[in-house]
């Protein structure tokens, strides 16, 4: 197999020369779409809360949640079992979701849905 586009918002270190495909999207339009499609790379890594949680409740948990994902025994287990060992923390998780989102005009969706569906 030969890959030809990662999927994220960071290279994974045994795939350098293959370019993003955020890299590889010419017009705006195009790079809102991969950019709406590489945030599934970051959305399962941390702990989704709705915009109704308590501000006081998501810095506690967004410690926690750093705590336990950089912890050595957390590091060490996900090497282990072979896993990407990649954490990020919630708040950079939340300024790329709101600067994505800010790009997804209806063209930007239609285009995504249809990279996905193909419809």
């Amino acid at each position: 197999m030969v890959p030809l586009a990662q999927i994220g918002f960071s290279k994974e270190p045994d795939l350098p020369n293959v370019p993003l495909l955020t890299d590889l999207a010419q017009s705006p339009n195009d790079k809102a779409a991969a950019a709406m499609l590489s945030t599934a790379s970051i959305i399962g890594r941390g702990l989704v809360l709705p915009p109704s949680a308590s501000k006081a409740l998501v810095k506690p948990l967004r410690g926690a949640f750093w705590k336990s994902v950089s912890s050595k025994a957390f590091k060490d287990d996900t090497i282990k079992r072979k896993l990407v060992y990649d954490p990020i923390k919630g708040e950079e998780i939340q300024a790329i979701l709101v600067k994505t989102r800010s790009g997804l005009t209806k063209e930007v969706k239609d285009k995504a849905r249809k990279v996905i569906f193909g419809k």
